[in-house]
Parts: C-alpha cells; sequence; structure tokens
C-alpha cells in the first residue's frame, strides 16, 4: 500500500516566478448553507489537543495569548485536524483506494460552532463513488473549508 500527498501552501504577496501570476484573485462563488449533516463544538483547547496527538505545536492554534502575539485575534483550528475530522464523517465507506482534497477558505476561530454537511453519490448499483463535504459558521454562513473524497 502506498500513497502520495500534495499540499499548496499559501503566503501572502508571494509569488514564485514563472509559476504564480500577480493577477488579482477571483471573488468567492456565493455560498448559500445547506442543511447541515453534521454540528461540531470546538472547545478553546482544540488546538492544544491536537498538538499533543501531531507534535504540531504551532502557536497560533495553542492559545489567545500565543495567537495574539503572532498576529491573530483567537487561536485558530488547526487546517489538517479540520481535513481530518471532515474525512472521518465520511466515513468508512471509501475503500482502500481513494483521492481527498480540501480547500480552505476562511480561518475557524476557537472556541467555535462549526456546520458540515455530506453529499454522497454512488454508482448504478449503489456503490459509494465520492462525497463533497462544506463546512462553514453556522452564525454568519460564512464557509470555511470545501472538499470531496473520491474511489479511485
Amino acid at each position: 500500500m502506498s500513497w502520495r500527498g500534495v499540499s499548496t501552501y499559501l503566503a501572502r504577496g508571494v509569488f514564485l516566478p514563472g509559476i504564480d501570476k500577480t493577477t488579482a484573485a477571483s471573488a468567492a462563488a456565493d455560498f448559500s448553507a445547506p442543511h447541515p449533516t453534521a454540528l461540531w463544538q470546538l472547545g478553546v483547547d482544540t488546538g492544544r489537543a491536537y498538538a499533543a496527538v501531531s507534535g504540531d505545536f504551532n502557536p497560533i492554534h495553542l492559545s489567545v495569548l500565543s495567537a495574539k502575539a503572532l498576529g491573530m485575534r483567537r487561536s485558530i483550528a488547526h487546517g489538517m485536524y479540520l481535513a481530518s475530522r471532515a474525512l472521518a464523517d465520511v466515513g468508512a465507506v471509501k475503500g482502500e483506494a481513494f483521492s481527498w482534497d480540501v480547500a480552505f477558505e476562511a480561518p475557524v476561530f476557537l472556541p467555535a460552532r462549526v456546520a458540515l454537511d455530506i453529499s454522497s453519490a454512488q454508482d448504478s448499483v449503489g456503490a459509494w463513488q465520492r462525497s463533497g463535504y462544506v463546512a462553514w459558521n453556522p452564525r454568519s454562513g460564512r464557509r470555511h473549508f470545501s472538499g470531496s473524497v473520491a474511489a479511485l
């Protein structure tokens, strides 16, 4: 069994010559929140709990004070925590081989409530083919991230 991962990291105002274009970013598509299939309650300690398991002790995830020292208004949930929690909520229907993607749009400031909607598609005999997911702030309606899991 093998796996391959591709990550793209963004940095405000940083462009790679010959790869990136310095054009203005396109406006995000309008988002209308669907009916959630899950509602997560994330405590202020979510970042510290994830750090204890993952070994990623980035200060923006650990506490309000350490996040403020780095320019954030509060601590934020780790993106890989959010993505892997959504993947877990999709469930075991993925099988042995699958692709998984996630695109982040807005940070999840802790503590938080996050609404999640998962929609799945099957083939003509009812076998799972893919699931799409989207997570948002249920109070403001602002989308946090979206992605998909698909059979290979």
